[in-house]
Parts: structure tokens; sequence; C-alpha cells
């Protein structure tokens, strides 16, 4: 299947030799003043280029096939596939699989001649040229060209399985999923905001950042979360109180009226997000 490619090698390897051999002839006609152009005899063996211009050759067709299909466009095909099959996985996991070695991306070019077989012996180049990556891509730019991908072949991409990865959030965050979830899907589906289909444009937000913000306004609405930060005052103090009561110290205007269980949720529900946050941050590092 890779033959193809040594035709294309001689094609191009033929063109630059009988350029080579016209600018010489060239010169040698001015020289003389001869305007009559000579025939260039173009042969299509391994003869036909040294080893120095063959490797020039194999340098240019190595350089236009990584612009072509970068091998990092495999980690962009494999999430297009999960969100085409409506999966809960994102671009961060692609990309802490891909440099945990959990997807055969960085040394996969050392299982290539086994699974091609005698075909890649017909390319001069080798499987470690051809197939091995230069670096892993962020998950910006991973989305992004993903998108790409589907635009280019044409495909009709539905948008992020909202349901799936905001169900995700909330179990990976501890977090009452039967009381947020309706909620928030409700305000997917009044907004449908255009961020959660996939797009090109490495510069726009992701779509995993609007499913968490939809989320995130579904927690405030349902906590009375209003950003006065009065629970969050009353989070810190619990945290900070060592079993003694939380509102003791509180100013009169900022105690809660009553200890309703909507009122001791929400401090809740704020010790578990930070905590939550802390843990993630260090399981995860930069891949969030």
């Amino acid at each position: 299947c890779l033959r193809p490619g040594w035709n294309y090698l001689g094609a191009v390897g033929c063109y630059l030799q009988g350029v080579r051999r016209n600018l010489g002839v060239e010169g040698a006609r001015r020289g003389r003043g001869e305007q009559k152009p000579q025939e260039v005899k173009c042969e299509w063996g391994d003869e036909a280029l040294p080893r120095k211009d063959r490797r020039r050759v194999e340098f240019i067709f190595l350089r236009s096939l990584r612009m072509m299909l970068p091998v990092y466009s495999t980690l962009s095909v494999c999430f297009l596939a999960c969100h085409i099959a409506r999966e809960a996985i994102l671009p961060t996991d692609i990309y802490r699989w891909a440099m945990e070695g959990k997807l055969p991306y960085m040394a996969a070019f050392t299982e290539v001649d086994k699974l091609l077989g005698s075909s890649v012996k017909h390319c001069p180049l080798s499987a470690r040229q051809l197939f091995r990556p230069v670096r892993v891509i962020g998950t910006w730019q991973l989305e992004a060209a993903a998108g790409s991908i589907a635009q280019r072949i044409g495909l009709q991409l539905p948008s992020v399985n909202f349901y799936a990865i905001a169900q995700r959030y909330l179990n990976e965050l501890s977090l009452p999923i039967e009381r947020i979830l309706p909620h928030a899907c409700r305000i997917y589906e009044w907004a449908l905001p255009a961020e959660l289909w996939l797009s090109s444009n490495p510069l726009r937000v992701p779509t995993r950042v609007c499913v968490m913000a939809i989320l995130i306004v579904a927690l405030r609405v349902q906590y009375n979360i209003n950003g006065q930060g009065i629970w969050e005052e009353i989070c810190e103090t619990g945290r900070n109180a060592d079993g003694s009561d939380p509102d003791a110290n509180l100013p009169p205007s900022k105690r809660p009226e009553g200890g309703t269980s909507e009122e001791f949720g929400t401090r809740e529900l704020l010790c578990t997000l930070a905590s939550a946050y802390d843990k993630i941050d260090v399981a995860h590092g930069n891949f969030q």
C-alpha cells in the first residue's frame, strides 16, 4: 500500500535531477553562446538518484506527508469517534491517556512493522520516521482538530452529550445528581448554546467549559448562592471551626435563620466542592 509513495519519490527526484542538469547545461550554453535546448533524459531506477539527492527527496516527501496528515490527527480521530458514539469522553481524557501510555500513541511506531507486514518494505522511509509522533497536542487544539476533520469530510455532528458529561462531572464532584441534573438539563434545552457543538476554531471556548458553566448556573439557582459571599463565608467558617458551631462567629446579619435542610445542604455543598477541587487539582494537574 506504500508502493505509490516510492513512485512519487522517483518522480520528484527525476524532477530535481532535471532541474539541476538544466541549470548546468544552461550555464554552459550561455558561456558558449548556444541557444538550442538539449533534452534531459529521465531515469526511473534506484540508480537515478545519488544518495544525497535521494535523502533530500525523502525529506521533502516526509515533510509534505506530515503536513497533509499529521500523526497527532489520530488523537483527534479517536475523540471524534467518541463524540459521534455519544460517549462522555473529553479531550482531557484523550490527552491524559496518550501521556500515560494507555493509548498506544507515543510508542505505536514500534508495532507498525508487524501490523503492515511486507508492504512497508517497499517504502524507503522507516516506520519510525513515518509514524513516530513529534508531540502530543493540547486539549484545546485536539478538540479544534476534531472539528476541522469533521468539517473537511462533511460530517454533520450533533452537540456534545450534555446529559452524560454533566452526570460525569456531578459524580466526580460528589454532588447530588437527582437534584441538580434535571435543572441543568432544563437550562441546556432552553439555551442550546452554540459552544456545545465542535468547532474548528482553536480560540473558541471548549465544549466542556460550556457544560460546566451550565452546571454552575444550576447550582447557584438550586442552592441560592447569589454571589455575595454569605454562604462561602459560612462554609469557610465551618471548615475552620473544628466541630464548633459554624454560625457562632458570624455577624447577626449573615447568620442563617434556623437550621433548615436547605441551609445545611448549601453549607455541605460548598465544603464538598472545595474538597473535590483540591483532589481534582492534585490528580489531574494541567490536564483540566
